[in-house]
């Protein structure tokens, strides 16, 4: 009887576990798409991605997101690929991708993450100088005395980066009022600087909500043909200029002003670029003022999986250039090259992938602060962006590189106060004589 018992008890259990694997069987159908669904969604997947350059593509599972995007049903897809890359470089990398409703109410890929290779690729850096990087700083240069001009022409810049603040110009819509930008501009070019300028900052009528105008905010969508006219008066009012960068740190939400949109930011791009391109076509139009993220977060995309979709929307092909902010991230006595060439190496392979090694990347911020939990001293700091400039010097792709920032001032994080070679005073910091000497130029 006991042995009876036993084996009641044991076919009970295995009962149970087999209603247990059933339900859990039917749970995961459940987050299965339908098999139609599911077929053309990974036939889109495999298509974008081959596109890339990407070989061997293996997609191994698509499920429903667990929320709805925009108030739709999700599908989430991993994907693994392998092969070689110019070079040669051998990757293996996988991603994911998640399939929905676009911004614009379209049905598409509201992402596809870029090709995470577990061997990082590096972008070649020569064993010697190969060029001479043109060379400026970021700064706020509208509001800055003559004093700091002085000491900043000293160090004999090409270019001054900084806003072109749309709102600035057009308080009310279809008024422009240059004033602002006219001083800037004849002050830097008598000097024989150029402005690098980053269009920004919609005016609150161009806003998605007006009634509470923010500093910084994009436009709607049905004002991006307003933001291309606005760029293109000015190119025509300032045909010096070296360069024009379309928003700042569009895959960051803090200054995309939530969850970053690269559909969105490719339409903007292109319709800017093309505006541009009709008043002036001798202006470089940048894509990207990438932030140095190398993970995708809730507020982030990575500079690479960005990248990548400004290439699959056939963004970049209409640019320029490529500018980025491959800041280190590191602190005092730690490597800045390696994670400096990291990041750039994270944008060069999307390049590679996309046979396109000849667009110039354009690096139009990076430093490192002597103030925060992780300061430099200001020696630290003059090492540091003399190992920056020097290893620019042996990478033939970067065409510009510009230091973030010119002088000390406060900022919106903990840093931002330290990155200056010159103190908020206008004293040089040992950064200002380190780059000065770098140069060949005596400043101090």
């Amino acid at each position: 009887m006991e042995r009876i018992r036993n084996i009641a008890i044991v076919c009970a259990l295995l009962a149970a576990l087999a209603g247990g694997l059933t339900t859990a069987s039917a749970s995961a159908d459940r987050k299965r798409p339908p098999g139609k669904k599911a077929q053309h969604i990974k036939s889109q997947l495999q298509k974008r991605l081959e596109a890339r350059g990407l070989e061997n593509v293996d997609i191994r599972r698509c499920l429903i997101a667990e929320r709805k995007v925009r108030g739709k049903t999700a599908v989430n897809c991993t994907w693994y690929a392998e092969g070689i890359l110019p070079g040669p470089q051998p990757y293996r990398c996988h991603g994911d991708s998640l399939h929905g409703k676009l911004s614009n109410g379209k049905v598409g890929f509201i992402r596809i993450a870029a090709c995470q290779n577990k061997a990082p690729v590096q972008i070649p850096v020569s064993p010697t100088p190969v060029h001479e990087p043109e060379f400026g700083y970021n700064d706020e240069w509208h509001s800055t005395a003559a004093s700091f001009f002085d000491s900043f022409d000293r160090l004999a810049p090409d270019f001054a980066r900084s806003g072109l603040e749309w709102q600035a110009v057009e308080h009310r819509r279809g008024t422009y009022d240059w004033g602002v930008y006219d001083r800037l501009y004849q002050n830097l070019i008598s000097r024989g600087i150029a402005p690098l300028w980053t269009v920004s900052t919609a005016p609150c009528f161009a806003q998605e909500n007006p009634s509470d105008c923010r500093n910084k905010a994009r436009p709607a969508t049905e004002f991006y043909d307003e933001m291309g006219d606005f760029a293109a008066a000015a190119v025509k009012r300032y045909p010096l200029i070296g360069a024009l960068e379309v928003f700042n740190e569009p895959n960051a939400g803090k200054y995309w002003g939530g969850q970053p949109e690269p559909d969105l930011y490719a339409d903007m791009f292109k319709t800017v670029e093309e505006a541009v391109e009709k008043a002036d076509p001798g202006v470089p139009v940048l894509f990207g003022s990438l932030s140095p993220h190398a993970e995708s977060d809730a507020t982030t995309v990575s500079a690479a999986e960005f990248l990548a979709q400004g290439y699959d929307l056939g963004a970049v092909q209409q640019s320029d250039g490529i500018s980025t902010h491959p800041y280190p991230g590191t602190g005092p006595g730690e490597d800045v090259v390696q994670p400096f060439s990291k990041r750039l190496g994270d944008l060069w392979e999307v390049m590679l992938l996309e046979r396109d090694t000849e667009r110039p990347l354009w690096i139009t911020e990076v430093g490192v602060s002597t103030f925060g939990d992780r300061a430099f001293s200001p020696e630290e700091q003059a090492q540091a962006l003399v190992q920056i400039y020097d290893t620019v010097r042996r990478i033939a792709q970067v065409k510009t590189l510009i230091f973030h920032r010119f002088r000390d001032a406060q900022g919106d994080n903990e840093y931002e106060p330290g990155y200056g070679s010159v103190d908020k005073d206008g004293t040089a910091k040992p950064a200002y004589c380190a780059i000065g000497a770098t140069r060949g130029l005596t400043v101090c």
